[in-house]
C-alpha cells in the first residue's frame, strides 16, 4: 500500500494521476485520513471534486483550517465560464492549494498542461449556450422597447 509521503512525492513530480490513485488506495484502507483527503483535493481535476474532498476533511475534523480556507476560496472563485469569456488562462486556485502546490506547478509536465486545457474546452458548449440565451434575451428586450416606443 502506498504512503502519503509517496503520494505527495508523485504529486510534486507532476504525476497527478499516479498521486490520485495512491491517495485513493490510502483512502480505501482508511477513509478517515485527513491528510489523504487533503492530498487528493490537490490532485483532482476540478473544483467540484476538490470541494467534496475538503467537505470530507471537515466531516472528520470540523476545525481543519486548511479545508475551511480552501472551501471558502472555492465558493468565492469566479465561475469557469466567466474566466473563459474574460480570457483568463486558469481560474485562480485557493490560497491553501497555492501554498502547498507552488513547487508542484513549477515541475508540472507538458502532458498535464495539455490535459488541463482539454478539460477547459469541454466547457465550451455550456459557454455557447449561456451566450446564446443572453443574446436571445437581449433581442427580445430590444424588440419590446421598440414596440412600446412606436405605440
Amino acid at each position: 500500500m502506498p504512503t502519503i509521503a509517496e503520494a505527495k512525492q508523485a504529486a510534486d513530480q507532476g504525476l497527478l494521476q499516479q498521486a490520485r490513485l495512491m491517495y485513493e488506495a490510502i483512502l480505501q484502507e482508511n477513509n478517515r485520513s485527513e491528510e489523504a483527503w487533503l492530498g487528493l483535493a490537490e490532485v483532482v481535476p476540478d473544483k467540484e471534486q476538490q470541494q467534496q474532498c475538503y467537505q470530507k476533511v471537515l466531516r472528520i475534523n470540523p476545525r481543519n483550517a486548511r479545508a475551511k480556507d480552501a472551501l471558502r476560496d472555492i465558493d468565492q472563485a469566479v465561475p469557469s465560464w466567466v474566466s473563459m469569456v474574460r480570457g483568463d488562462e486558469e481560474d485562480k486556485p485557493s490560497s491553501a492549494v497555492l501554498s502547498s502546490t507552488s513547487s508542484r506547478k513549477q515541475k508540472k509536465s507538458k502532458k498535464s498542461k495539455k490535459t488541463s486545457k482539454q478539460t477547459d474546452t469541454s466547457k465550451l458548449p455550456i459557454l455557447i449556450a449561456v451566450l446564446g440565451i443572453s443574446f436571445l434575451v437581449l433581442i427580445v428586450s430590444l424588440g419590446l422597447i421598440i414596440y412600446f416606443l412606436i405605440m
